[in-house]
């Protein structure tokens, strides 16, 4: 299993955890919400990210957390990532995205 951190922008109310496979809600200074566990490959992770899309909630950030890694520890590269300082950062939307590299 590979752990995620998933970032909305807002603070969900833990209710919301059933709904999303029971993935831990946890509140950030920011006025984001993480959402973070272990899921079972590529096809849970994009089961997740459709239940967000679904209910219209702004997505952040997604990060994949290396084994060994805590939560905590990946949020450096979100945040460039965030600001568009991280590499292969893909842009538009649909057919035809584009990734732009950033220095």
């Amino acid at each position: 299993m590979i752990v995620y951190a998933i970032r909305v922008k807002g603070h969900l109310d833990l209710d919301w955890s059933a709904c999303f496979n029971d993935l831990t809600i946890s509140y950030e200074e920011d006025g984001s919400t993480l959402l973070c566990d272990p899921l079972a490959d590529e096809a849970a992770l994009h089961g997740v990210l459709m239940k967000v899309r679904d209910l219209a909630l702004p997505l952040l950030a997604v990060s994949r957390v290396a084994a060994g890694e805590s939560k905590d520890d990946g949020w450096p590269a979100m945040e460039r990532a965030h600001r568009g300082e991280e590499h292969n950062v893909r842009t538009g939307s649909g057919n035809g995205e584009e990734r732009r590299k950033s220095s």
